[in-house]
């Protein structure tokens, strides 16, 4: 154990972690669903059991919070920390004050340097919908953000961060457009997910997202209106509802570097035939990849989709590529693994490189030694 590097519980039911395991000294990548046993760790051993410059842990995706303030307070002092899933599931007024500190110094520590991919993943509870309020008026840097339960809308907190380059916002409380149109501030965004937000009163102009490489609407009930014009940089576009229609208010044509649409395999098969026609007709001839939803694996979770198991019609020969890999349609790859292939193509994208083209920045630019999103 001593030198193991990363540790996978994902496919285990282990819930309560050994706090022992915390402090493993080349521990880098923890991943699972956990909480501390609420005995392990007095707040008072802290700084001993933890001290700042020993933790060289990277990744924890992710923890409970559990009305055990003791993981929050343990996060602070993890000072190399670039990607952080939290599920909050309890409403006890000092855990959530200690998660919000806890938040606020990882997206603020080394703030001014170029530190790479800086990742935040909140799960919330309608009654922990208060720890994105404690967070409006906090300054720092992320790459990617996101947010999933029952949101009020886009949270300050989003607007005001920088190097945002991915984006996602999951509605488990019906949110309507209205309630997102601040998203047109976030100017730097090359992938946005929405999933569950009712977008028909969402126009999408010319000069919004202009740097957006990849959008994904899914299980949304109406779509936006995209203007002629809009996401000329588009090379991918995924609408995953089985009640998707024709093309109506996307024309696709507009998007001259468009690589890659994403559908629902359960749309009609009148549908089907709309969109690759469209997809023939257009200059760069994207391909139609089919995705099947899947049920998550918990209540409350964000909907999944994977390639389908059977290839559509006309659509035999698709595959998804997952860096520069090509991979049969049958192979259970996620919306997110195929999005994020694109990245690595024809058009370079924010997370996992550089992006020389598009400079990660949000509307509080940075210096240019703080740029770099490697």
């Amino acid at each position: 154990m001593h030198c193991l590097e990363t540790l996978d519980m994902r496919k285990t039911k282990i819930e309560i972690l050994p706090v022992k395991v915390i402090k493993l000294p080349h521990l880098v990548h923890l991943l699972g669903k956990f909480k501390l046993g609420k005995r392990d760790l007095k707040m008072s051993e802290l700084g001993k059991f933890l001290p700042p410059k020993e933790s060289n842990l990277q990744t924890i995706a992710g923890f409970i919070t559990d009305n055990n303030p003791g993981f929050p307070m343990l996060m602070v002092r993890m000072k190399k920390l670039r990607k952080v899933k939290i599920w909050c599931n309890d409403d006890d007024s000092k855990s959530l004050a200690e998660l919000s500190t806890g938040i606020k110094k990882f997206v603020e520590h080394e703030l001014d340097t170029s530190i790479g991919v800086r990742s935040l993943s909140l799960h919330l509870t309608n009654s922990s919908g208060n720890i994105v309020k404690s967070l409006e008026n906090s300054l720092g840097y992320l790459s990617y953000l996101k947010l999933h339960g029952a949101l009020s809308g886009l949270p300050q907190f989003a607007t005001s961060l920088c190097g945002l380059t991915e984006l996602c916002l999951a509605s488990t409380n019906d949110l309507m457009s209205n309630d997102i149109s601040n998203l047109r501030r976030l100017i730097h965004l090359e992938y946005l997910k929405l999933v569950k937000i009712s977008l028909g009163g969402f126009s999408i102009r010319k000069r919004d997202f202009p740097r957006l490489l990849r959008l994904c609407l899914a299980q949304c009930p109406t779509l936006p209106t995209i203007e002629k014009g809009a996401l000329r940089n588009l090379i991918s576009l995924q609408l995953l509802s089985e009640h998707l229609g024709d093309l109506s208010s996307i024309e696709i044509r507009s998007h001259e570097h468009l690589q890659e649409i994403g559908l629902d395999s359960d749309i009609n098969q009148e549908a089907k035939l709309v969109w690759e026609n469209a997809a023939k007709n257009h200059p760069k001839r994207p391909r139609v990849l089919y995705f099947k939803r899947v049920d998550p694996d918990e209540m409350g979770s964000m909907v999944k989709y994977v390639a389908a198991k059977t290839p559509a019609p006309e659509a035999e020969t698709v595959c998804v590529m997952q860096e520069e890999r090509q991979v049969p349609a049958a192979q259970p790859i996620s919306v997110e693994e195929s999005s994020s292939a694109l990245k690595d193509a024809d058009v370079a994208g924010p997370s996992m490189m550089p992006s020389s083209k598009f400079p990660s920045a949000m509307n509080n630019v940075m210096p240019s030694s703080s740029r770099l999103v490697s």
